[in-house]
């Protein structure tokens, strides 16, 4: 077993001025690999080029084999065994870059650490390169460096669309299993569909979805039961039919393994205490008397100690990490696009919630589907005796015919709230009518809680009693946090302003959820029993 590089000169320098191309040549040797090696990691990009012979790579997301014409790409820190054919091993040039700069800009197909394809050059250049690198005239070298980097972005190219149509094979074959998850599945057939060794398909499904494509399914066919368990009365024995399991105690195990617990005893904790993943809806499920298991780190704050305990997980989560959660169900917003909410139902059984719902009616659902409508109707009643109590208190302060508005500072624009989120304390909470200007946006906009609106306009929306949110300052500048709108005529020159009914509170005020709006009551009556700004 031999591996032979004949060194070609020193390494290169990176000009000092001017910016810095993306990777710069170091090395270029002719290579022979005769046996087995394993080539270690290292901090610069390699390449292989193969000229003759024929032999093997193995890394730890790739393996294949090598002929002449064929290039193979191993990213900074990557690790791979080259293995040249007995009697005709494997000859050609390595090179290697340093890169100048990394992160998102690297043109580095994703997940892929190694990958094999056409270098779209004639090694003869390559053989011209070696030359001129060799040659103590700084021109040659130079030329070299050049003729390197053109093949470098050549093959990095190539490997960009190699990765694409992987990419795509991949998410048909997990479309595959999302379909036919109820009937007998070949993984090897569905490997060679997409082109792939059964090794190389798994490793690749792996790094799409976080899980084996054997782990997929079978947690596809979990999370299925678990919805029929939940929506259905049917027997054990025909989930399992439904769910691709053909014994019904073979699924029961697997159920278990699963979830910890079996199939019947499932539909006793889900009557009980369901694990459930909130991404934004941690207000509703605690107002049915449920504590998530995970929700979203943004909102966690807004309930204090009732959310003790609750994991925060960012949104999309981490598979792998919300499969250890081990959750019942799911719930999420419709704002999340495909890609983000994609793989959720093969944890759990995962239900969308229209974000621009009326709180009522997402209660009401979220109670339907957990067996909890009569938590859900006995939270409206309170919530609407308690508002009437609350008007009482205020008396002239909210008496009919007062107007009111609430504006919002959002991701840098200023929005004005329709009859949702704070709108629904003031106008339905609290008994203010909308504005004329305001009341036409809830009448001729569907689907919206909120307007996007110019600063200028804001005395056309402005009613009797104003309040604008805004987000905490921290390290934000006034432009950024939306405190600029104080010092400007538009709102210094309202009216609610001039008679001290203008109201600034912090932007969580806005989030729409039952344990927010009943505290918006009592704050209400705090604030307008102060008096304003």
């Amino acid at each position: 077993m031999s591996f032979i590089i004949r060194e070609g000169g020193q390494s290169g320098q990176s000009s000092q001025g001017g910016p810095a191309p993306a990777a710069v040549l170091v090395h270029i040797g002719e290579a022979a690999v005769d046996g087995e090696i394993a080539a270690p990691a290292s901090p610069e990009l390699k390449m292989l080029a193969v000229v003759r012979g024929s032999g093997r790579y193995l890394a730890e997301n790739e393996a294949g084999t090598l002929s002449p014409g064929d290039c193979l790409l191993a990213a900074p820190g990557a690790e791979v065994a080259l293995i040249g054919a007995l009697g005709n091993g494997l000859r050609g040039f390595e090179l290697r870059f340093a890169l100048a700069s990394s992160g998102d800009g690297d043109p580095w197909p994703e997940s892929r650490n190694v990958v094999k394809c056409s270098g779209g050059s004639t090694w003869g250049e390559l053989g011209r390169a070696l030359s001129d690198w060799r040659s103590s005239d700084p021109f040659d070298r130079m030329q070299a460096g050049i003729d390197c980097q053109q093949t470098l972005l050549n093959a990095l190219r190539a490997a960009g669309r190699l990765a694409e149509d992987d990419g795509a094979r991949l998410r048909s074959a997990v479309a595959a299993l999302e379909r036919s998850f109820g009937e007998p599945v070949d993984l090897d057939a569905l490997a060679g569909q997409s082109g792939l060794s059964r090794w190389q398909f798994g490793a690749r499904f792996k790094a799409l979805t976080g899980r084996s494509p054997s782990a997929y399914l079978t947690d596809l066919r979990i999370s299925h039961a678990k919805r029929l368990m939940l929506e259905t009365r049917l027997r054990v024995r025909d989930i399992a039919q439904r769910c691709g399991y053909r014994d019904e105690y073979y699924f029961s195990r697997a159920f278990k393994r699963a979830t910890g617990i079996a199939p019947s005893d499932y539909r006793l904790r889900m009557a009980d205490s369901p694990r459930v993943y909130a991404i934004q809806y941690t207000g509703e499920l605690l107002t049915l008397g449920i504590k998530p298991v995970a929700s979203s780190p943004e909102v966690l704050p807004l309930f204090g100690d009732a959310a003790q305990g609750v994991d925060a997980m960012e949104s999309p989560p981490d598979p792998q990490r919300l499969t250890s959660l081990k959750p019942d169900l799911i719930v999420f917003p419709s704002y999340l696009t495909s890609s983000q909410s994609a793989g959720l139902g093969s944890v759990a059984p995962a239900f969308e919630f229209a974000w621009d719902e009326d709180v009522y009616s997402r209660l009401r659902r979220m109670g339907d589907l957990l067996g909890r409508r009569e938590a859900a109707e006995r939270w409206i009643s309170s919530y609407e005796a308690k508002a009437k109590e609350t008007r009482g208190r205020l008396g002239d302060a909210a008496r009919a015919g007062r107007t009111a508005t609430a504006f919002v500072f959002h991701h840098g624009g200023l929005f004005v709230y329709l009859d949702r989120h704070f709108g629904h304390t003031l106008y339905r909470g609290l008994g203010y009518e909308a504005p004329e200007s305001v009341r036409a946006l809830i009448l001729g906009t569907k689907a919206a809680n909120w307007v996007r609106i110019v600063i200028e306009d804001m005395p056309r929306y402005a009613g009797d009693l104003v309040c604008l949110a805004l987000p905490d300052a921290g390290g934000l500048s006034e432009e950024a946090s939306g405190r600029y709108i104080l010092r400007t005529s538009h709102w210094n020159g309202l009216r609610a302003v001039a008679e001290g009914r203008a109201y600034v509170m912090n932007d969580s005020w806005g989030n729409y959820n039952p344990i927010t709006l009943e505290s918006h009551l009592g704050e209400m009556e705090r604030l307008l029993g102060q008096g304003g700004m």
